[in-house]
């Protein structure tokens, strides 16, 4: 099994919290992980100084740490697979067709909950490398939501109107 290249990661909520799981978990393990080739090299978008310095222990040797900010027009065309905290960026990839994993360890939103139930998202707190590798085989990269998509521009239309008079 060949990934056909990144798997792009974003950690947030609870740093502490995350931190430790990860530690025990996918993100150690992945990097190790046999299908896990040289174009598939897990990639991590930190948060802060800190996540970033903390991500490039020993402990998580075979994990591309970014420098600095990246924007999702960078990500999403090469994206196979996001593993995010339950943020902005983890349901914007979602919507947009890229197979998704929320690591979110508080009480899921209602936005969380209606991409759950669209089957564009799945919700694994204790996130493992396996898990993350079966999720990769059995879900390809699909379209982008158009019908969300759309909802999301008039709800930015309706703000923008609100608040800025047009």
């Amino acid at each position: 099994f060949a990934m056909r290249c990144h798997i792009f990661a974003a950690f947030f909520h609870a740093g502490d919290v995350i931190r430790h799981r990860w530690r025990r978990s996918a993100a150690r393990e992945l990097p190790a992980a046999p299908e896990v080739g040289d174009e598939g090299r897990p990639l991590l978008l930190p948060r802060g100084r800190e996540q970033a310095v903390h991500f490039r222990g020993p402990e998580f040797e075979g994990l591309t740490v970014l420098e600095g900010a990246v924007g999702l027009a960078d990500i999403a065309p090469q994206c196979d697979l996001f593993i995010g905290a339950g943020g902005t960026m983890t349901r914007e990839m979602a919507v947009l067709g890229i197979p998704t994993i929320s690591v979110y360890q508080a009480e899921l939103l209602d936005v969380d909950r209606f991409l759950l139930d669209q089957g564009l998202l799945i919700h694994r707190p204790q996130l493992t490398a396996e898990e993350v590798m079966d999720y990769l085989r059995q879900r390809a990269r699909g379209v982008p939501n158009r019908a969300l998509l759309e909802k999301g521009r008039q709800a930015y239309l309706l703000i923008k109107e609100s608040l800025l008079g047009g």
